[in-house]
């Protein structure tokens, strides 16, 4: 009973005062808004791991590619080949594929994304 004359007493009151009303309603408003906003943007966002996350990662070249070698990348060491003739130790090289746990690589050009 008590919970019910609650409600009486609140929609009396909002009735009474407009401004009180409009004010929860800018509120939530903008809650769900930015809710929406943050959404959006962490759906555009690129994954963080997987396949997504190597390809167009730059590492460092730790055994020569003849065509095949060892680079660094993301603090672990893979398996990689290049079709681009050798690459030196210590060049920096662009991911362009994965074949299975093999990274297909490319030098990395300065400045072209």
């Amino acid at each position: 009973m008590f919970k019910i004359e609650l409600l009486f007493k609140l929609k009396s009151f909002l009735e009474n005062n407009p401004l009180v009303l409009i004010s929860i309603i800018i509120a939530l408003s903008v809650i769900f808004l930015l809710s929406l906003i943050l959404t959006i943007k962490h759906q555009k966002q690129k994954p963080v791991s997987g396949k997504e996350e190597l390809i167009g990662s730059t590492g460092i070249v730790r055994s020569q590619l003849d065509p095949e070698g060892i680079i660094f990348l993301n603090g672990e060491l893979w398996k990689a080949y290049s079709n681009e003739g050798v690459i030196i130790k210590g060049e920096k090289v662009k991911v362009e594929d994965i074949d299975g746990l093999k990274l297909k690589v490319s030098r990395y050009k300065a400045g072209i994304q």
